[in-house]
């Protein structure tokens, strides 16, 4: 699965915009790239999986204090689910719960919750 973000996406497809969900997953295929994860920051992310269409993941709303592991909390987040044999799409969702939480707290690795703040987490939404 490559994982990048929307800049590094349009720069990898030779593009300025953002493009249709469809025009996304042709120009990765054409680049070899079956599975992919294109990340948007407060926008959630897109989950290109073959030739399905690509799905859209929103983020999970929160008043950010610190973004700064966001990225590596989402990545983890997501291998730990994509390891387990869960499909994609509930992997990406999992990460983007994962990767918002950490936006609640400052710092990187002091960021990232437990399964217990998890739970607690999302039982508050």
């Amino acid at each position: 699965v490559l994982l990048l973000n929307e800049h590094e996406a349009q720069h990898l497809l030779g593009t300025t915009g953002t493009g249709s969900a469809s025009d996304l997953r042709d120009g990765l295929a054409a680049r070899h790239v079956r599975r992919a994860i294109v990340t948007r920051g407060a926008g959630g992310c897109q989950v290109v999986d073959g030739t399905a269409p690509v799905v859209p993941v929103p983020s999970v709303d929160v008043t950010a204090v610190d973004t700064t592991g966001c990225g590596d909390a989402f990545t983890g987040a997501l291998a730990l689910r994509v390891a387990a044999g869960q499909d994609l799409v509930a992997a990406a969702e999992f990460a983007a719960t994962v990767g918002a939480y950490a936006a609640t707290r400052p710092g990187a690795q002091n960021s990232y919750p437990t399964v217990a703040e998890l739970h607690h987490f999302l039982a508050d939404r």
